[in-house]
């Protein structure tokens, strides 16, 4: 394998692998929704990072840039095999034995019917900004960058993406004001 990455770099390299690993994973598990298919578009994305180290200008923060390639890479996967994107939101219930144990179970139903949503109901472009803005906090400007799109288009995939996720909660049987406050809050309304 040939790398464009000088040997005098290799700390350096092994440096940003230490600091960006653990939260390349989360957004490859984000994204793919299985450890192993994690496990091996995060092994892929630094290969790509340590590939193309010589490419990274600085517009961006590194951060960006490596989650640039991650969503790339994942993108380009599925398109190669045909695949429907899949999206996990285990993340989003922290366990911890201090919460209710109702709003455990109503924040389970909510993630269910999120994921079904996600899954059944919204096209791949809408799933990846709702991905990278909602649950990753990355700004409209750093979207743009990654998806190499207008800062326009990111904003009204994102809208239309909270769009698609308000009607469809009508579909189901949501107890706790949690799922119709998150949802009106995330939608604008």
């Amino acid at each position: 394998m040939q790398n464009s990455f000088p040997q005098t770099n290799l700390e350096t390299y092994e440096q940003i692998v230490t600091k960006h690993q653990s939260y390349i994973y989360n957004l490859a598990y984000q994204l793919c929704n299985n450890k192993h298919d994690a496990e091996d578009l995060t092994q892929e994305t630094f290969i790509k990072v340590f590939q193309h180290m010589n490419r990274f200008r600085g517009d961006a923060s590194l951060k960006t840039w490596i989650s640039k390639i991650a969503v790339n890479t994942f993108l380009a996967k599925k398109r190669k095999k045909g695949e429907h994107m899949s999206i996990s939101l285990g993340y989003i219930t922290p366990e911890d034995s201090s919460i209710d144990p109702e709003r455990v179970i109503v924040r389970r139903e909510f993630q269910w019917c999120i994921h079904h949503i996600l899954e059944q109901h919204m096209p791949k472009h809408y799933k990846v900004v709702l991905v990278l803005r909602d649950l990753n906090e990355f700004s409209y400007k750093e979207i743009s960058s990654m998806l190499e799109v207008p800062v326009t288009t990111v904003k009204s995939r994102l809208h239309r993406a909270r769009k698609l996720l308000l009607p469809k909660k009508l579909n189901y049987k949501f107890s706790g004001p949690f799922i119709a406050n998150y949802l009106t809050a995330k939608a604008g309304m």
